[in-house]
């Protein structure tokens, strides 16, 4: 009996940290697209290259997110595309190419928005 007491509290917090990563990684691709849309109504390169910055930095958060799960989702690889998208606009942008840079953060929106 008292197993099995130890087993069921051993599953319920499990339950409960998983879902506080799911929540976590929702706030963060939430987060994610608003910068990356952002950065694709900016103005200058240097704006572009700023919101693509902190999108970038939610993005890596939900990789974290990802990495602390059992397995990897098939978000993965739309993730990575997401992040090497932010990368060009941010790296375009600081070169005040700001075409090429927001058509790099209209990218990354895309591949971020397929992980909803």
């Amino acid at each position: 009996m008292y197993k099995q007491y130890i087993y069921l509290v051993i599953s319920i917090l499990f339950f409960t940290f998983n879902c506080n990563s799911v929540l976590a990684s929702d706030k963060n691709l939430n987060e994610a697209i608003q910068h990356a849309e952002a950065a694709v109504i900016a103005k200058d390169g240097k704006s572009i290259a700023e919101n693509a910055g902190v999108a970038k930095e939610y993005a890596n958060l939900i990789k974290e997110s990802f990495k602390s799960l059992s397995s990897p989702g098939a978000g993965d690889n739309d993730l990575d595309s997401a992040i090497k998208y932010l990368d060009q606009a941010i790296e375009k942008g600081n070169e005040e190419d700001t075409q090429t840079a927001r058509i790099a953060a209209e990218n990354a929106v895309q591949f971020l928005k397929r992980l909803e």
